[in-house]
């Protein structure tokens, strides 16, 4: 798949040498006015386009087989009825998600995949080549819960320290609505280590005690600017104390070269099936290359 041509020209997508350190050091950044009011309309109209046509699915494809999912629906509806209505309840008022929306929206697309984009996170990466891993519409219901404290790694199918998300916000993150808050250099203290996932904050500050120590920030961020983040950047979000959704896109991206770990995460059945731990993940359908030198050089020709 090739990577997508400049749809949104105005992105401010170059970085200051003093953002790509603050970034590295820090763990984050944030990018005021990262989007113009015009290419906000478009993606609000695409993220509108979303919801239309998911009709509340996550994701574009399943991730269980057809057997196993007429087994589990067989078997286990009375238990899902029971057990897991309060459980679902309880994660909507956290967040909704939709995920992977590239692969069936083509607007969304020719955002998710433009080869700005993966330029500047081949620079925040120190990657030559980078690929999408899955994007994400983040909708933090009016009056929604806070979002536990966690590191995005551990939830993912790859284990790479150089992976990132940018986390685009479509209203005005203010702390009443939920904005996101971030550890400073919390990222060299769980680097290179993948722990697995806890479930509350409480687990996760005692499987890293010194992340006690650190403050918090609080990222404010207007509607249409941004925040980038390390995989390993200790994060959450609080309430949303405001009468309204608080709405939002995350793209996260891996350096080409990433390796399978075993977990499935937003992986397809198909792909699952036939992965092995260690295995490159180069699926194109699902993690084409969206920056490459050799690519750019290509198209100057």
């Amino acid at each position: 798949m090739k990577v997508v041509h400049n749809f949104y020209p105005a992105m401010k997508t170059s970085l200051t040498p003093q953002q790509i350190k603050d970034y590295q050091t820090q763990g984050f950044l944030i990018i005021d006015d990262f989007l113009t009011e015009d290419e906000i309309n478009s993606i609000e109209q695409t993220v509108k386009e979303v919801v239309k046509n998911r009709q509340g699915k996550t994701l574009p494809y399943e991730l269980k087989s057809p057997s196993i999912r007429a087994y589990e629906e067989g078997r286990n509806w009375l238990r899902e009825a029971i057990l897991n209505k309060n459980l679902d309840y309880e994660h909507n008022k956290v967040f909704t998600q939709l995920m992977n929306n590239w692969i069936d929206t083509p607007a969304f697309r020719d955002f998710a995949l433009n080869k700005e984009i993966g330029q500047m996170v081949s620079q925040l990466t120190k990657s030559q080549s980078v690929r999408i891993s899955h994007d994400q519409i983040i909708r933090k219901p009016a009056y929604g819960k806070s979002t536990e404290w966690h590191i995005d790694s551990p939830f993912w199918s790859f284990n790479n320290s150089e992976a990132l998300t940018i986390w685009i916000a479509l209203d005005d993150m203010t702390i009443q609505n939920g904005c996101l808050y971030y550890q400073p250099e919390s990222h060299t203290i769980i680097k290179e280590k993948y722990p697995h996932v806890k479930q509350n904050t409480e687990d996760f500050f005692q499987s890293y005690p010194a992340l006690k120590k650190l403050p918090s920030i609080p990222a404010e961020v207007k509607k249409g600017g941004c925040c980038i983040h390390n995989c390993l950047t200790s994060h959450g979000t609080g309430p949303n104390m405001s009468p309204y959704t608080r709405n939002a896109i995350a793209i996260s991206f891996m350096p080409d070269g990433a390796t399978f770990n075993g977990k499935q995460n937003t992986l397809s059945y198909e792909v699952i099936s036939k992965l092995k731990i260690g295995d490159l993940l180069t699926e194109e359908h699902l993690s084409p290359v969206i920056y490459s030198p050799k690519e750019r050089k290509s198209a100057s020709k």
